[in-house]
This record gives structure tokens, sequence and C-alpha cells, in this order.
């Protein structure tokens, strides 16, 4: 067997004679449990900026889940203001831009910001796009397995929120699962002081209003978050894009001799402004 104890300055272990490891035996961990066990940790750490220091010892793992048998938290002063509390390294998720929202048909949805565990409802979205519809987002021919693949999935779930913003229109769809249907990101150019829009809304749910929202909730985040410039790059036969982004109060530019439309609009003009829809007047750091 392996022994184990606590101690004030970490964990000592020590194995059976040589002879023996063939007879030792291990109970399996729930690795699941834990990886939530340990997300659920760190989210608490990056939410609660009082916490000064914190530890879990011993944390226990086994086939049936994961359980702290000891925790100890130190917080700051509390003659320490708010603003001069540490910040995190890695911004915390966005949870303030998550809201319900109810489409044309009266489907209710869920539109809030991607996370990573999203990776295996997002392989079932790209297998709810056309062919078509990928290639009027990407403007080219699209490699699906490319697209699904874990390392590329993982690079859109996993995210700086400092940087990027992606939402996911989320519902319960016919097969009885809950789903996502769409998506929209607002990805930033602190070189050119900007923010890059993209949509994608499955085949299936089109029409239902699904883009004009995540849009528009794109928007008033570039409002929130000051960005003093949104633009998205469009193929000029994307005709639906094209209106919805000229509803919102896009404007639309075209380019000689080249088939891709440039809609821009600053979030913080009195145009950026009719296109918002009401958000949380704040955003975390």
């Amino acid at each position: 067997e392996i022994i184990a104890a606590a101690r004030t300055d970490g964990i000592d272990a020590s194995l059976p004679p040589e002879h023996q490891l063939s007879r030792a035996t291990f109970e399996p961990v729930d690795i699941a449990a834990l990886v939530r066990c340990l997300v659920r940790f760190s989210t608490l750490i990056v939410e609660q900026r009082r916490i000064k220091e914190i530890e879990a010892n011993p944390l226990l793992a086994g086939p049936r889940g994961a359980i702290a048998l000891g925790a100890r938290i130190v917080l700051h002063p509390a003659e320490i203001a708010d603003a001069a509390l540490p910040s995190s390294a890695i911004r915390p998720y966005p949870s303030q831009y998550a809201a319900p929202w109810t489409s044309r048909d009266g489907t209710p949805m869920m539109i809030r910001p991607i996370r990573p565990e999203d990776e295996p409802a997002m392989r079932v979205f790209y297998d709810l796009l056309a062919e078509r519809s990928l290639y009027l987002r990407y403007a080219h021919a699209v490699n699906l397995a490319e697209r699904i693949s874990h390392n590329t999935l993982a690079r859109r779930c996993f995210i700086d929120y400092a940087l990027e913003i992606a939402l996911v229109a989320e519902t319960r769809m016919s097969s009885g699962d809950s789903g996502i249907v769409g998506v929209g990101t607002l990805t930033r150019e602190f070189e050119r002081a900007e923010a890059e829009f993209a949509l994608l809304v499955a085949d299936e749910y089109a029409g239902f209003g699904i883009g004009r929202e995540l849009l528009r909730r794109l928007v008033e985040i570039g409002r929130v978050e000051s960005i003093p410039r949104i633009v998205g790059y469009i193929l000029d036969e994307n005709g639906p894009m094209l209106a919805v982004c000229r509803r919102l109060g896009f404007s639309i530019k075209t380019q000689a001799h080249d088939p891709m439309v440039i809609a821009s609009i600053d979030p913080l003009s009195a145009a950026g402004s009719a296109a918002m829809v009401t958000l949380p007047e704040r955003s975390v750091t």
C-alpha cells in the first residue's frame, strides 16, 4: 500500500518493498470529479478577491469523487479597499455577460460566454453547419476534421477573456439535450484600437434572430469594455449578415475588386448605443 501522512510542509509518501510492488493495488481516481473540484477551487480564488491565502489539505480523491478533509482561508484585512486588492493575472469568467433570451419563435435560450468545458458541444455545433455556412463565415473551403480537432476546439473554448469574448447561444435541442446553436466572437486588436466580430449560427436555427441578438450583445460588450471600434469582414454575397449589420447601425464599406465588405461601428457613439442590449454596467479585470 501507499502510506501518506499530511504535514505542514507537504506530503510524505513511502512505497512498499520492491518485491511487493507487483501485488500493490491502487483504487482508480474519478478524474472528472477531481478536475471539477480543481476548477471550482480556482474559480473561488479568482472571484473572491478578498481571499489572501487558501488551502485544502488533505484533498482526498478516489473512485467516488474528491473531498477536502481540511481547509484554511485567510482574508485580506477589512481596511484594505476593494480597488487596492491584488488583481488576477488571468481575467475570470465574465458571468455578467450571461443572460436568457427568447427567439422569434418563442424558443428559450441562454446566451453566455463560452467555457472550456464547451468543447464537446462545439464539436456537435460544427456538425450542424452546412458547407455553405462555413464558406460564408471563413471565405474559403473549410476542413471540418481540422475545425473539430481537439487542438482547434480547445483554443476556441479556453480563451483569455481579456483579449476575446465568445458568446454562445444555448438551448434545448430536438434530442432533448442542451446544445449550442450559435456563436459570436469579439476579438481585440490592441494595435489598431479595435475589435473584430464574427458570427456562426446553425442552419436549422437560421431566421430565429440568433445572429442579430449575438451581434447586439457584442456591440454592448464593446461599449462596456470601452472599445472604440468594432469591425467585421463579410463576403458581399452574404446578404443576411449584411442586413443584420445595417439594422444595428453598422456602416458598410465596399472595396473595389474585393469581395470582402467591411462593416464597422463605434459602440460609444449614438449609433452604437442604439444597437445595445441591457447588460450590467461593469467589467471584471
